[in-house]
């Protein structure tokens, strides 16, 4: 629930006040800054989802915890870019920065319901879908007034910077929930019987 929404107050934000990022710092109009804050984003998101998805199917083949590890890392990971992304001054690196950011947010995004499912029966996996979904649309409904209050007082440029710290934190929580509660839950949910409709776990 932390880890997602750190993505969400991110994405949410991003997809606030990036558009008025790109106008303001670099002179785009509002339809080339609507259209560069979101494809080149969402281009390689794309080619995150999909390497993501590939990558933690092996790596759970082999390892329970692997696909937590892997959404931890990708929000570690996409941290710099957000950083880059407030903190550069030119137009490449700000389109740089999205497409590196977007393609970490894929590689988590891939793996959002096939982590928790790792732990969750099966006759709960929409009342636990819909508990972490609603924590992370509420923390990211925040997002938005956060960064306006922030604009006004250090400028838009930090407080796009500052999302990274979000990330970071969100990170060190999957981290920490991959080493510390994870192989608990895990284990009791595999000790649950498939035939009783509970959760089924692949590849082990």
């Amino acid at each position: 629930s932390i880890g997602l929404s750190a993505l969400v107050f991110v994405n949410v934000g991003y997809l606030t006040w990036m558009p008025a990022q790109l106008h303001e710092r670099f002179g785009l109009s509002l339809v080339e800054a609507g259209f560069a804050s979101m494809f080149y984003h969402h281009v390689t998101a794309f080619c995150g989802v999909l390497l993501g998805g590939w990558l933690s199917d092996r790596i759970a083949r082999r390892r329970a915890s692997g696909r937590m590890e892997l959404q931890a890392a990708a929000l570690l990971a996409g941290a710099p870019f957000l950083y880059w992304l407030g903190s550069n001054s030119s137009l490449a690196g700000s389109l740089a920065a999205l497409a590196g950011f977007g393609f970490f947010r894929g590689v988590f995004d891939s793996n959002t319901y096939a982590a928790l499912f790792e732990v969750v029966q099966s006759r709960l996996h929409a009342s636990a879908t819909a508990l972490v979904t609603a924590f992370a649309f509420l923390a990211g409904s925040l997002a938005p007034v956060a960064l306006g209050a922030v604009k006004q007082t250090v400028g838009l440029s930090s407080g796009l910077s500052w999302l990274a710290v979000v990330y970071v934190c969100g990170g060190l929580s999957m981290v920490f929930g991959a080493m510390f509660t994870f192989p608990g839950d895990h284990s009791r949910a595999m000790k649950l019987s498939p035939s009783g409709g509970q959760l089924v776990s692949s590849g082990r």
